[in-house]
């Protein structure tokens, strides 16, 4: 993800953390959106009443192939919607 937004010329911040980490890590870091790994797709919901911003699962093909282009165009769809 983060060289695809280099190769789009756009100021993006990627970093992962575990999902039990998401509350203080948002205060800290303050993102956009979040966007959850396949594997954790169950604790959904619990984090999108935690923080105020878009929160997505990521699609488990592009997880799974690493397809930064597309989570990237993922993560930027869910800003649109803001």
């Amino acid at each position: 993800m983060q060289k695809a937004a280099a190769a789009r010329h756009l100021d993006a911040t990627v970093f992962a953390r575990g999902f039990g980490a998401i509350p203080q890590a948002y205060r800290k870091s303050h993102p956009d959106v979040i966007l959850l790994g396949p594997q954790v797709r169950y604790v959904l919901r619990s984090v999108q009443k935690e923080v105020p911003v878009p929160v997505a699962v990521i699609n488990m093909t592009d997880y799974g192939m690493m397809d930064g282009e597309k989570v990237l165009t993922q993560a930027l769809d869910l800003l649109s919607q803001k």
